[in-house]
């Protein structure tokens, strides 16, 4: 991408000095200058293949006599609302998990251990002489000093596959520390914001990707409490099938629409063609025009009816006991 970025930046300015100051530069020089880029990329790509071995998936390996693994793998960071799961976190996540793990085999009498982790950053931070000065740096200044209480204190690097079980409680252990989450919703004007708005927003918010034992949606009293209720009710028992409401009436209108439309644009069409040629020939060009709008018109005014019964079944409140039907929209 680079080489690309810096080839398309060399035309452009070869071609505005091309233009604007009528200099054209030797033709030899970007043939050169080509050659050495396809020399150097075409090398990288052989070196590549040639390095490139059949990857040997590790297999985990019990520890040396007398030493005790400590397997860490973060998940969360505690009253952190879950941000140890995410990419800017995920070091300073580590690093805690580590500095648990370390504290807890010191409390245990842990003589000699080997603390094995899946994040190579922080590994490399550990056995350095200072790590960075970050956040999870910090707390690689706080694990080091622990190493006086061990006789023997490794930091090793294991891949995730060769981490299945520490990977596998940290995933577990997830919904089990999220903190309770509480989201309080209310509407500044219930005629500018209709009861429907708001009670979508709760859905939303319930249907978020949380523990739901662990999330409540409130909704205040903003004077249009019954309203608000009576929507969430509505869209709590009709659920997504409340999406299709009213799909019979709209067939029934579309295909009378489409049946009248079509033969009738195509009368009138022939008609006033043959009209135009016999009286007007200036007016030919505007007669598909004149057509259309003659069989839209009529389609129109015979298939409203049907349009009123859609709309009324639309707005009706769903009734289980019988079924709605068109006819039944004009009693």
């Amino acid at each position: 991408m680079i080489h690309f970025i810096g080839l398309s930046w060399l035309i452009w300015q070869r071609r505005n000095k091309l233009l604007f100051q009528h200099k054209a530069q030797e033709i030899h020089i970007w043939v050169r200058w080509a050659h050495e880029q396809l020399d150097e990329f075409f090398g990288e790509v052989q070196s590549s293949r040639q390095d490139m071995t059949a990857k040997v998936k590790q297999k985990w390996h019990p520890p040396p006599r007398d030493y005790v693994i400590i397997n860490t793998d973060a998940s969360i960071i505690q009253d952190k609302m879950g941000s140890g799961l995410s990419i800017l976190f995920v070091n300073l996540a580590e690093a805690a998990a580590i500095r648990l793990g370390v504290l807890l085999a010191h409390r245990l009498s842990v003589p000699k251990a080997i603390v094995s982790t899946d994040c190579l950053g922080v590994v490399n931070g550990l056995k350095s002489v200072s790590p960075p000065f970050s956040d999870w740096g910090m707390l690689g200044r706080e694990i080091l000093p622990l190493q006086q209480h061990f006789l023997s204190l490794k930091f090793t690097y294991v891949p995730r596959d060769c981490n299945a079980v520490a990977n596998t409680l940290a995933i577990w252990s997830q919904p089990n520390r999220l903190a309770p989450v509480d989201v309080f919703v209310s509407s500044v004007d219930p005629l500018k914001e209709p009861p429907i708005i708001t009670a979508n927003t709760v859905l939303s918010i319930l249907a978020a990707d949380y523990p739901v034992d662990k999330l409540c949606a409130y909704v205040s009293d903003d004077g249009a409490s019954m309203l608000l209720f009576d929507s969430l009710m509505f869209n709590i028992y009709e659920g997504f099938s409340r999406l299709w409401r009213g799909t019979n009436a709209g067939l029934a209108l579309a295909v009378p629409t489409v049946g009248i439309y079509l033969p009738c644009y195509d009368i009138f069409r022939n008609w006033l063609e043959v009209l135009s040629i016999q009286n007007a020939p200036i007016m030919t060009p505007y007669v598909p025009l004149v057509a259309g709008s003659l069989a839209r018109s009529l389609a129109c005014a015979t298939c409203y009816p049907i349009e009123l019964a859609r709309t009324r079944m639309q707005s009706e409140v769903k009734d289980h006991s019988h079924k709605t039907t068109v006819f039944s929209s004009f009693k």
